[in-house]
C-alpha cells in the first residue's frame, strides 16, 4: 500500500520531453529532479554510511567499482530516503517512462559511490543490461541515478548506448568477468555512445533495464561519486522462479504470479 511522503521529501514530475527521449533514447537525463536542499541531506547521511561504516564494516561494501550500502529507504525506513523512495510523483514518473498505466513497486535503493582512484571501489564499471539480472517474465524495470553532489564525468558517471534497449535481453553474466561489448561488439557501431555527463546535485539519470551503460573508474584523487539509486517495476511481472537472492519464495512469491510482496513497497496503483 502507498505511503504519504513526508513533507520535507519532494520531487518534480517529468516533463513530456523527458518521456520522449526516454523512449527514444532508453535513458534520460532529468535536472532537478530533487532540491538542493534534499540532496546536502542525503549525502551528509551517506558520508556517514559510506566512510565511517568501513570502521566496523556493518553496512558498506567494496565492489571493485564502487562502494554500496542497500536499502536505508526500503528496509530500514531512514530518512529521507525512504520518504523519497515511497514518493508518488516517482511512482507515476515511472508510469509515464515503462507507458503503462500500472502499479510500480520498489525493487531496491542503494548508495553506489565510486571511490576517488587508487582506493577500492574506483574501477570501471563495466558495460551492462539490468534486465537479465532479474527473475522478471516483463521489461518496465527502471532505475533514478541521483547526484548528491555536483560531479563531473572524471568522477565516473554513467554513459549509455543510445537506442540499445531495443535489442533487447543480450544474456546474464557477472560484471567481474567482462563487458558486454566483448560478446556484443556491434551494439558500440550500432548505437552511439551518449557524451559524457556532468550533474548538479539533485540531478539524475533515468534508465531502463535494458539499455546497455556503464561507467569510466573515478580518475580523480580526492572526489568521490556520491550516487543514490532507486529501482521499480510494474506490479504485474511475474516470477519466473529464476535464482535470485531477493526474488525468491522467502519473499513470499508464487512461480508465473505476480511479485507482490510486503518486502517490495508499492508507491503507486494502477
Amino acid at each position: 500500500m502507498s505511503q504519504a511522503l513526508a513533507a520535507k521529501v519532494e520531487a518534480r514530475a517529468a516533463t513530456d520531453e523527458e518521456v520522449k527521449f526516454y523512449h527514444k533514447n532508453g535513458w534520460v537525463k532529468m535536472e532537478g529532479l530533487i532540491s538542493k536542499d534534499l540532496a546536502a541531506q542525503m549525502l551528509e547521511r551517506a558520508k556517514a554510511e559510506i566512510l565511517d561504516g568501513q570502521s566496523d564494516g556493518a553496512r558498506s561494501h567494496d565492489r571493485p567499482a564502487w562502494r554500496d550500502v542497500y536499502n536505508l529507504g526500503r528496509d530500514e525506513m531512514v530518512e529521507p530516503f525512504a520518504s523519497l523512495v515511497r514518493s508518488p510523483v516517482i511512482g507515476r514518473n515511472t508510469q509515464r517512462f515503462i507507458r503503462r498505466d500500472v502499479g510500480i513497486a520498489t525493487h531496491a535503493d542503494m548508495l553506489a559511490v565510486k571511490m576517488p582512484k587508487g582506493q577500492p571501489g574506483s574501477g570501471v564499471t563495466e558495460y551492462h543490461q539490468d534486465y537479465p539480472n532479474f527473475p522478471l517474465d516483463r521489461h518496465g524495470l527502471l532505475t533514478f541515478w541521483i547526484a548528491l553532489e555536483d560531479m563531473g564525468p572524471e568522477q565516473g558517471i554513467m554513459r549509455f548506448f543510445n537506442g540499445s534497449h531495443k535489442e533487447g535481453p543480450l544474456g546474464k553474466r557477472p560484471l567481474d568477468t567482462g563487458g558486454l561489448l566483448d560478446f556484443y561488439p556491434y551494439v558500440a557501431e550500432d548505437y552511439p555512445l551518449s557524451e559524457p555527463l556532468s550533474l548538479k546535485a539533485g540531478d539524475c539519470t533515468v534508465h531502463n533495464s535494458l539499455v546497455v551503460h556503464g561507467a569510466p573508474a573515478n580518475s580523480t584523487s580526492d572526489k568521490p561519486r556520491w550516487t543514490y539509486l532507486m529501482s521499480y517495476y510494474p506490479t504485474d511481472a511475474r516470477w519466473t522462479g529464476a535464482p535470485h537472492h531477493i526474488f525468491n519464495a522467502e519473499a513470499g512469491l508464487k512461480l508465473q504470479e505476480p511479485v507482490v510482496s510486503p518486502k517490495f513497497p508499492i508507491v503507486i496503483g494502477g
